[in-house]
């Protein structure tokens, strides 16, 4: 008997701790900031409590052309994955650089494939993104010209891309604060940046499932990154 009483309790510690885990907030933070030429971002990712972290900084973003054609590379910083809830966090903490590259001339070149595995991929992040709550949502543009008349005409449009951007955003989560929107002109002086900072959260089993389910399909992909791989030649899985 007192082993039967052993594996109910393993067996009830186990599913707490998995009802735990599948309904804890998953939090996500991505902060953008461009001036002139300059690009500087971050991806904070926080799970189980702010146990689990993972943490992505943009360093730069650079074409290159190369034989294959040109190609847009993204330099990050990959930190430390998980880390204790009580330990602090530094910035000198070990860190390696690590650069992701996309062959625009593949890309055009497979655009059809490209836009087929994003309808079907468009569902999911749609179902996820209506499970998720925006948390914090701040949008600001510097535009300048140099020219009063173009300087209002390109702040205007500034306005509307934010305003779609922030209203697609919030109007597809489930819950949401009020997006803060702000577009400031330079009349005297050609100017350019953009300050984006965002924070949604949504359960992690909600994330879990999606999260499989864009590995399915992303496992289906040819070898150029196209949908059209021996997988799919059997049908869909």
């Amino acid at each position: 008997m007192s082993g039967l009483w052993i594996s109910i309790v393993i067996v009830a510690l186990v599913l707490l701790v998995f009802s735990i885990v599948m309904w804890s907030r998953l939090s996500v933070r991505i902060v953008y900031h461009h001036h002139r030429d300059e690009d500087d971002g971050e991806l904070d990712v926080r799970a189980l409590f702010g146990i689990v972290r993972i943490r992505r900084r943009l360093g730069a973003i650079q074409t290159e052309p190369t034989k294959q054609g040109p190609v847009m590379k993204a330099v990050h910083t990959a930190e430390s994955a998980t880390e204790s809830a009580t330990t602090p966090t530094s910035s000198d903490g070990p860190a390696s650089k690590k650069s992701l590259k996309v062959n625009l001339w593949d890309f055009t070149k497979n655009f059809h494939e490209w836009r087929d595995l994003y309808k079907k991929a468009k569902p999911i992040v749609r179902r996820l993104h209506r499970e998720s709550t925006v948390t914090r949502l701040s949008l600001s543009a510097v535009v300048g010209t140099g020219d009063a008349v173009s300087t209002g005409i390109a702040c205007g449009s500034a306005w509307s891309v934010l305003s779609v951007v922030s209203g697609y955003l919030c109007n597809h989560a489930k819950k949401s604060v009020l997006p803060k929107i702000s577009v400031s002109p330079v009349y005297a002086a050609t100017a350019w940046s953009l300050d984006a900072d965002c924070i949604v959260q949504v359960r992690a089993g909600h994330a879990i499932v999606a999260a499989m389910r864009l590995f399915a399909l992303w496992r289906r992909r040819g070898p150029h990154g196209t949908p059209h791989s021996r997988v799919n030649a059997y049908g869909d899985v």
